[in-house]
């Protein structure tokens, strides 16, 4: 309610305008948070090498990524569970700890209908997308023959499999 002074018959509606600004690591589709990385074609072949930590909207907890002895190809995809963005309450608003209170101030209805039944959140997912950085300029006739020899024999696959 507002303007509930002497002298108003109506009350009028409190109208709040937010804007987003793009973020400079994460983009949002949804609540899912989409995050790209930079590795190297060195970084790519050698998965089991490839364990980083990536940041996070919680900057207490950053998220761990650990690949394996995967091959990574440029625009794989690694989903990290529930470490994106809150899911909204039927209402529109953001089902957060910190929300949860101030907006029961306001309205009498609001609650947070993705709760758990434990009263945990439910949250979107990180997709981190992996971009392979290629080698610079000319490689030299030794290193082509090395690379070519060490990559003999191995079975490949193609980055955009078709169904």
């Amino acid at each position: 309610m507002g303007n509930e002074e002497i002298g108003y018959d109506t009350a009028g509606d409190l109208i709040l305008v937010v804007s987003l600004s793009p973020h400079f690591l994460f983009r949002r589709d949804g609540n899912d948070l989409l995050h790209t990385v930079e590795i190297t074609l060195q970084q790519a072949l050698t998965g089991s090498w490839l364990d980083f930590e990536v940041p996070s909207l919680d900057a207490q907890r950053p998220v761990k990524v650990e690949m394996g002895d995967e091959v990574v190809l440029d625009g794989d995809m690694h989903i990290v569970p529930h470490r994106g963005l809150p899911h909204l309450t039927s209402d529109g608003q953001v089902c957060c700890p910190s929300l949860v209170q101030l907006t029961t101030v306001f309205s009498s209805t609001n609650y947070c209908s993705d709760l758990t039944s434990d009263g945990q959140l439910h949250y979107g997912d990180m997709q981190i997308e992996f971009r392979v950085l290629m080698p610079r300029g000319p490689l030299s006739p030794e290193k082509k023959v090395e690379l070519f020899e060490a990559l003999e024999g191995l079975e490949w696959r193609s980055p955009n499999p078709r169904s």
